[in-house]
């Protein structure tokens, strides 16, 4: 529309130039015509002042007009100009605010998702404390039920183990002489006058065994002793034991290495039980009730230790 105007002001232009011209030639035709009528009706000096006057009020008028008309286009030019930027201003403030509410869309739909996702992951989180702690509590359980039947298991040990220490300490292998002679008083050991180095074994090794088994029982009343330590007084315990029995029932060296040979095979297989059941106190147990098969074979050992038919060289000898 603008181009349009432009033409339109180009064109009145040309057309007022044109005007001025035909008035100028006019002019120079009338004074031509004037000079070749001889001077006849000369106008009068008044005359061709008014005509001048008047041509000059008709080319002010025209001229006027003109500047009225070029107002008026470059006024339309203006509004239109005014008109088209308002119309971008418009529409790039509402794109501008489109945007800005998607945006806001957008940031608060990702606000809501972040707030659903982190209690997702405060619910995964808090039941995996529950499993976890539940699972704790359980594995508790089993290893605190294993630990209370193996502390019962070691007080039945420790209690046969201090019996038989006690029994064996009063009545010695090989008996006790029962008159006085020969250098020796009644009622001292036999294997003592006769196999010194035996005797001395059997004498400390039972001595171990008794006070050990003393101490297993102290420690089983405090439940804060460790596993490790009642489990090793327990072996040194059991082999103090052992060597006694040994010391006290083989008079001969093949007899001793085969006792000992059973006795370590026995003991071996019984740390390796309680190394996986008790000692690390696996929850995998399958019963709080179980005792290693070793557990069972030492304590029928034990209560044959007491079986006097066993020990034949318990038989109480007499002078002569």
């Amino acid at each position: 529309m603008s181009s349009h105007v432009l033409g339109i002001i180009v064109e009145r232009e040309r057309e007022r130039e044109q005007r001025d011209g035909e008035i100028i030639q006019e002019t120079t035709a009338a004074g031509a015509e004037a000079e070749a009528a001889g001077g006849k009706d000369k106008p009068s000096v008044a005359d061709n002042e008014e005509q001048a006057a008047a041509h000059r009020s008709k080319e002010e008028e025209e001229e006027a007009r003109k500047k009225k008309e070029e107002a008026e286009a470059a006024l339309m030019v203006f509004l239109e100009i005014w008109l088209r930027h308002w119309k971008e201003d418009v529409a790039r403030k509402k794109k501008e605010e489109e945007e800005d509410a998607r945006k806001k869309l957008e940031d608060a739909r990702k606000k809501e998702d972040a707030r659903a996702s982190d209690k997702n992951c405060l619910e995964r989180y808090r039941d995996h404390q529950f499993e976890k702690i539940k699972k704790d509590r359980e594995d508790w359980e089993v290893k605190k039920d294993a630990l209370d039947k193996m502390r019962e298991w070691l007080m039945l040990l420790a209690t046969l183990a201090v019996s038989i220490a006690y029994s064996a300490g009063l009545n010695p292998p090989g008996g006790l002489w029962q008159d006085d002679g020969g250098g020796r008083a009644a009622g001292t050991p036999v294997l003592q006058s006769t196999n010194r180095s035996r005797y001395l074994t059997f004498y400390y090794s039972n001595a171990m065994s008794f006070v050990t088994s003393l101490v297993i029982i102290a420690l089983l009343f405090n439940r804060k002793a460790s596993v490790q330590a009642l489990v090793f007084t327990t072996m040194f315990d059991l082999m103090s034991l052992v060597v006694a029995y040994i010391a006290g029932t083989t008079s001969d060296l093949l007899s001793s290495i085969g006792l000992i040979t059973i006795a370590s095979a026995g003991f071996i297989y019984f740390a390796k039980g309680w190394e996986l059941d008790l000692l690390h106190l696996n929850p995998s147990i399958q019963s709080s009730r179980h005792i290693p098969p070793a557990g069972r074979i030492l304590i029928l050992l034990l209560f044959a230790l007491q079986d006097p038919e066993i020990n034949v060289d318990r038989r109480p000898r007499h002078c002569g």
